[in-house]
């Protein structure tokens, strides 16, 4: 995951390229059962994905990302 420093440059744009799309994926956290849920943007940095629960940044999981 990015730090502040790397989303934030000189002029406010991201140093990474982020994707903005809507793809289902299926997250699992170490002994919880997968959840099925959506991706909003993904970049090599990370992703951000729309869940039920909070979670917080770094949070580590491993994601199933259909269509990719």
């Amino acid at each position: 995951m990015m730090t502040q420093s790397e989303l934030d440059s000189a002029n406010g744009k991201r140093k990474r390229k982020r994707d903005s799309l809507f793809l289902s994926a299926t997250i699992s956290m170490g002994d919880a059962a997968p959840l099925v849920t959506r991706v909003r943007n993904l970049s090599s940095g990370g992703m951000m994905i729309d869940a039920p629960n909070e979670m917080t940044v770094d949070t580590p999981l491993i994601a199933e990302i259909r269509g990719v």
